[in-house]
């Protein structure tokens, strides 16, 4: 399974690199011998380096490679910000994350990250959660 996680700026990225540590040790202990059962990589819509939440520069690779899962992480969210505002600077996320959706890529977020997946529309009329 090819699985991209969304790199963005000012997301955070340990809900990166925690589960593709996570999948990378998966790897190690398969009982798979010719092959590793999941190829992992972080990807970005617009141009990289990306800057995540921390100040840390994420150098991804560009978005338009073939993936089975798309995975987005969440955003550094302070409790007076809105949403909204944050989400007005994820156009190009929000617009690859339709189009990965309509090409059958199964897309799933961790924690805030459910807001992009919200306004890119994959919520609708669903039920739906996040701490």
């Amino acid at each position: 399974m090819r699985i991209g996680f969304l790199a963005y700026e000012g997301c955070l990225a340990a809900e990166i690199f925690v589960f593709t540590d996570i999948l990378l040790i998966a790897n190690r202990v398969a009982d798979e011998a010719s092959t590793d059962p999941f190829e992992v990589s972080v990807i970005a819509a617009s141009g990289t380096p990306v800057v995540a939440a921390g100040g840390f520069s994420i150098d991804a690779q560009e978005s338009h490679h073939d993936i089975d899962h798309l995975v987005v992480p969440g955003f550094e969210l302070v409790p007076s910000e809105d949403p909204a505002s944050r989400l007005s600077l994820c156009a190009r996320e929000i617009e690859f994350i339709r189009a990965c959706e309509a090409r059958g890529v199964r897309v799933s977020s961790v924690c805030v990250g459910a807001y992009l997946l919200g306004e890119a529309g994959l919520l609708d009329g669903r039920r739906a959660t996040t701490s």
